[in-house]
């Protein structure tokens, strides 16, 4: 039996080609976010941006801390809030970690009347993603290899990739990225909406890599001295 953390097998092996190292849980995520609002929100968006779907590009860290390419927008960053983390023991064998996840949907960088127009779609993206979340699957987001017999029909099951506890949305707003110049000396601003996601993983330990308990031989009596039971464990 493998031990796993949430989606991580442990010992934590090199991931597949394009997946974040050691967060499978960001990774899957993201694509089945993509997956479904590229497949629901596509005809709103080139409404009022004609030609573009409405995420482009995925990227697994902070927009205003690491690599930013204007260009690439509408684009989706998620990434796992190291500070929220937190985990406890809710029963002798389960110990749950509780961490959060934040969602940043990024609009391409437009004129003040064009993003004007653009504003309301944010109503669209945030209950598109806010339903697929709680529903957990989509026949847009169907993993390559999926061994579940209805994944083709119904799409990959979100739960079971992430190996999660649970996952909620919690909150949606609208914010400002602001991306560092060249020089440091001024911040280029760009209109965003945010996600707070939180979600709960759990440890499965590897039971193998306890000793088995071999000639353990049980008696239970009663307070008189009767003996009601006798086992024998080899």
């Amino acid at each position: 039996m493998a031990e796993t953390f949430g989606a991580i097998a442990l010992p934590v092996v090199a991931p597949a080609v394009g997946v974040p190292v050691s967060d499978p849980l960001v990774y899957h995520l993201a694509s089945f976010l993509q997956s479904v609002v590229n497949a629901k929100a596509t005809a709103a968006w080139n409404a009022v941006c004609p030609g573009s779907a409405p995420i482009r590009f995925v990227h697994y860290h902070e927009p205003d801390e690491l690599c930013f390419v204007k260009r690439e927008l509408p684009a989706l960053f998620v990434w796992r809030e190291e500070a929220s983390r937190s985990s406890e023991w809710i029963a002798e064998d389960y110990l749950q970690s509780h961490e959060t996840i934040r969602i940043v949907w990024g609009f391409p960088d437009a004129v003040q009347n064009i993003m004007r127009v653009r504003h309301p779609i944010v109503n669209a993206l945030a209950k598109v993603m806010t339903a697929a979340i709680e529903l957990g699957r989509d026949p847009a987001w169907v993993v390559a290899g999926d061994p579940d017999p209805d994944a083709a029909a119904w799409g990959s099951v979100l739960y079971r990739w992430c190996n999660l506890d649970a996952i909620q949305v919690s909150k949606w707003a609208r914010k400002l990225i602001r991306v560092p110049l060249g020089d440091g000396s001024e911040r280029a601003e760009f209109e965003s909406l945010e996600a707070t996601v939180s979600i709960d993983e759990l440890l499965v330990e590897d039971l193998s890599k306890y000793p088995l308990a071999t000639g353990v031989n049980q008696t239970i009596q009663q307070p008189a001295g009767l003996v009601t039971d006798t086992a024998e464990y080899r």
